[in-house]
């Protein structure tokens, strides 16, 4: 039952972090546009706050003794309450800029309406993967496994949007069901809490069962975290991440201009983080690095050929020779994963 609930936390913090992104490029669309420099901007402004996100998860639960770090983070949320629902103000909507750079009205806006959710939100993962190992649940040495939940919320939230919610509801009923969804996931994240802070005490007195699982992964769960081990976890994250701009920007220009196709990338992105992190067998990387290099061929005689009429094919052959790429450098990743620190 513990690992279905935070379960359901990470998934439901995920997908309400897909779903804000493009409720709010929506938001902003009739006053700006969708120019590249708009598109730039609200990209780089997501993955700043994202980070963020991710160093305030990482300070709160190294700096901070487990029972100051519920209370710090629950207490964020409800503060939060109050910069919702997300909406642009008519004091912003009157000062938008229509006759020059929208950079620092578009920076402004972007921090007056959505930056305070997007934060707290963002820092669900790590915080909730933290507060799991502190329980006694035999998984609690190797909580990354959670990371299927979140990605998976991901995808539901980044393909939802579209097909389900842009369509029925308008800009106010978004707001306000996020809003809901929100206050939901403090009520999620305050069970998690009481159930890790109760399960930390009786670990306190009782040594938990380790899951025999852990032991039949040759070469991870190890407290070695050198520099250069560290180096090479950015480097294999690094690949994934810059082949799924690469392939994004070759998309959306040299192939077709149409902005959804964006879509693709990044939910085989999260995808592959799905699999990688799983227990499935599915993620093997022995068929993944046979298969990697053929497609890369076959990419590269697609491109050659240089034809307007293979459009959709090489659309598929890119995402593929993307999705092959992921795999192989996540599985790696999830391979070399350490073992969490109570």
């Amino acid at each position: 039952m513990m690992p279905v609930l935070f379960a359901v936390s990470l998934f439901a913090s995920a997908a309400l972090l897909f779903w804000v992104q493009p409720m709010v490029a929506k938001m902003l669309l009739p006053w700006l546009g969708g120019s590249p420099a708009v598109w730039n901007t609200c990209m780089v402004f997501f993955q700043a706050m994202l980070l963020a996100g991710y160093a305030y998860a990482h300070l709160l639960t190294t700096r901070f003794s487990f029972r100051a770090q519920r209370i710090i983070h629950l207490a964020l949320m409800l503060v939060t309450l109050t910069a919702l629902p997300v909406g642009l103000s008519a004091a912003a909507t009157r000062a938008a800029p229509w006759d020059s750079n929208p950079f620092l009205w578009l920076a402004v806006a972007l921090f007056s309406t959505v930056a305070l959710p997007f934060f707290v939100v963002s820092s669900s993962a790590p915080l909730l993967q933290r507060w799991f190992s502190h329980t006694r649940h035999r998984s609690a040495q190797d909580p990354y496994y959670l990371y299927a939940a979140s990605n998976l919320g991901s995808v539901i939230g980044l393909i939802a949007y579209p097909a389900l919610i842009e369509p029925g509801l308008s800009l106010a009923g978004q707001a306000r069901l996020w809003t809901c969804l929100y206050i939901l996931l403090a009520l999620l994240f305050a069970a998690c809490a009481v159930i890790a802070g109760n399960s930390a005490a009786a670990s306190a007195r009782a040594i938990p069962t380790p899951d025999p699982a852990l032991n039949n992964r040759p070469g991870t769960l190890s407290d070695n975290l050198t520099w250069r081990r560290r180096l090479q976890w950015m480097f294999w994250a690094f690949i994934p991440s810059s082949l799924m701009l690469g392939v994004t920007a070759y998309l959306t220009t040299d192939i077709a201009s149409v902005p959804l196709l964006w879509i693709g990338p990044l939910t085989i992105y999260l995808l592959t983080f799905i699999l990688a992190f799983s227990r499935s067998r599915i993620a093997q990387r022995t068929w993944l690095v046979r298969v990697l290099p053929l497609s890369a061929v076959v990419l590269v005689f697609v491109m050659l050929a240089r034809s307007d009429q293979l459009a959709w094919l090489q659309i598929g052959i890119h995402l593929l020779f993307f999705f092959c790429a992921a795999m192989v450098w996540h599985t790696r990743l999830a391979g070399d994963r350490p073992q969490a620190r109570a």
